[in-house]
């Protein structure tokens, strides 16, 4: 394998398999039947778990598209990790409906949607912060180069 091919399989390895990993993690745990949320003694618990693993989906998301060497994927990171999670936790709820015991709930697909966007909204914060400070540090040829080095 030539050194171009090992370096994309890295940056892949690095910045998107974990968004997939996630997403087989998310489809597996929802394939168990008759599956409930521990009693951690609070209402709406199940909603904070969605909230929860669609916010640790939203930050793997986002990597992978921020540090992808698409720069559409790159500029666009924000949108397309909204996008593709509220997409996934649609399809995750119609995948529910089919496991005995489990059923599709619109109210899950809103928590997942409020995981997705507290992560985005926190990186969007994040980035503009550290852009403005010019601390912003990326990969570019295998070295790290800040923000005031040409990377956009």
């Amino acid at each position: 394998m030539d050194l171009g091919k090992k370096m994309l399989l890295r940056r892949f390895l690095w910045y998107q398999f974990p968004a997939v990993v996630w997403m087989i993690v998310i489809f597996i745990q929802s394939s168990i039947p008759y599956l409930s949320t521990p009693d951690l003694g609070f209402k709406l618990q199940d909603k904070l778990a969605h909230i929860v693993e669609f916010g640790i989906f939203g930050l793997l998301l986002f990597r992978a598209f921020f540090f992808s060497k698409s720069s559409l994927l790159k500029k666009w990171s924000y949108q397309f990790t909204i996008g593709m999670g509220v997409i996934y936790a649609i399809f995750d709820e119609i995948h529910q409906s089919w496991v005995p015991g489990r059923a599709a709930d619109k109210y899950d697909v809103i928590a997942d949607i409020v995981g997705l966007i507290f992560v985005t909204v926190i990186f969007e914060c994040w980035h503009r912060k550290k852009k403005k400070q010019g601390k912003m540090v990326f990969e570019k040829n295998g070295k790290k180069v800040t923000d005031g080095a040409g990377i956009q």
